[in-house]
């Protein structure tokens, strides 16, 4: 009984247990006109498919200003912003742009050019 005690007083006090934590929030910007920029999401998806730490960590969603691709990717969502109401909103400064947020904490952005960036979310 004092385990179910414990548990509840866990929750009620709003402490995360493993395994019930939510993934961070990644938006990556990109212009799908770009070879590089392709590229480069390409081998996030690999990463993500590859990796349970960062599957499970990370929530990445690909926001393309251009819409040239068709999305062939199983770990990653994929959306064009043809209205540019999401540039409107998170104001990437340069593309590719990597967006970070964590539940309680400011978003954080940068400008990326490696697919390893995409791990400095998982500790932000």
């Amino acid at each position: 009984m004092t385990y179910f005690k414990l548990f509840f007083s866990f929750i009620i006090m709003g402490i995360p247990i493993l395994g019930f934590t939510q993934p961070n929030q990644v938006l990556l910007f990109i212009d799908s006109k770009s070879i590089g920029q392709n590229e480069l999401v390409e081998n996030i998806n690999r990463e993500l498919q590859f990796s349970p730490t960062l599957n499970t960590g990370i929530d990445v969603q690909i926001i393309d200003i251009q819409g040239g691709i068709v999305p062939r990717f199983n770990a990653l969502r994929y959306r064009v912003d043809t209205d540019g109401e999401w540039v409107v909103r998170y104001k990437p400064r340069s593309l590719p742009w990597l967006i970070c947020s964590a539940q309680k904490k400011s978003s954080q952005g940068f400008s990326i050019s490696n697919h390893d960036a995409i791990r400095r979310c998982l500790t932000y």
